[in-house]
């Protein structure tokens, strides 16, 4: 490239938030991801109110971030608990942590990444299918 001729290159990385919005925002103290929706956006500045629970915020407590410091990503509330994670739209540790935490809390321990299966143990015996139920079986995504 020619002197003089370069041209600066900035990669805009941060989604685009609307009003109402569910994102899972940094949390530094008890939890690492909290869910929030979003109040207000102004520029790079958003205004989220926190659902709170356990080990988080008081629930309807108001935070302000600043996109350039403070890490913010899309929430998919929609897909929470799927049997396969790739069905997740924002496929980030947030979510998956989430949809893997919905499906332990109803004693679903086994949950699908494409083609991987993920278990989580759940501390206890739970029901479950035979292995008869899957030997020689062919692989379904939607039930892991």
């Amino acid at each position: 490239m020619a002197e003089g001729n370069e041209e600066e290159v900035v990669l805009d990385v941060q989604e685009e938030f609307d009003v109402g919005a569910h994102v899972w925002i940094e949390e530094n103290t008890n939890a690492v991801w909290e869910l929030a929706e979003v109040l207000d956006v102004q520029g790079q500045n958003l205004t989220v109110r926190c659902e709170g629970g356990e080990g988080f915020s008081e629930a309807g407590e108001e935070k302000e971030l600043d996109l350039g410091f403070d890490q913010v990503i899309p929430a998919d509330m929609g897909n929470a608990g799927c049997p396969d994670l790739t069905a997740l739209l924002h496929l980030a540790e947030p979510s998956i942590l989430h949809g893997l935490n919905e499906r332990f809390v109803l004693d679903n321990p086994y949950t699908n990444m494409g083609t991987v299966l993920v278990a989580v143990n759940p501390c206890k015996r739970i029901p479950g299918p035979a292995k008869e139920t899957f030997v020689g079986q062919t692989w379904d995504s939607a039930n892991p």
